[in-house]
């Protein structure tokens, strides 16, 4: 699953913007808001298409894995952050939904 940086905040939660591949050290960043921003029960921010268009235009860094933005943090130079998780929107249905249940119609036709 795919991660992005975020400040510590729960609440006004901002997303670390910066160009992965730039080579200056260290690297320019900024803090930017996503409006409106969905989480789940364990703090991921699902993803819808209109999400997924603002962390394209206001260039926020998503990894492909925790230890990649690990990594990338140690180089950036900043105080602490959060590893937030990126989830497909209709992924939260799917997990909410255990796919065992027993069904009373059955017994109708015995």
């Amino acid at each position: 699953m795919p991660y992005v940086l975020a400040n510590t905040s729960m609440e006004n939660q901002k997303l670390y913007a910066f160009d992965v591949l730039s080579t200056e050290k260290p690297k320019h960043w900024e803090l930017v808001r996503i409006e409106p921003i969905n989480y789940d029960v364990d703090g991921s921010i699902l993803l819808t298409s209109n999400t997924l268009e603002q962390l394209k235009e206001k260039r926020v860094a998503v990894f492909d894995t925790k230890k990649a933005a690990q990594s990338e943090y140690a180089a950036l130079g900043i105080s602490n952050c959060r590893y937030v998780e990126l989830k497909l929107d209709f992924t939260k249905e799917y997990l909410e939904h255990c796919g065992k249940s027993s069904s009373s119609w059955t017994d109708l036709n015995r």
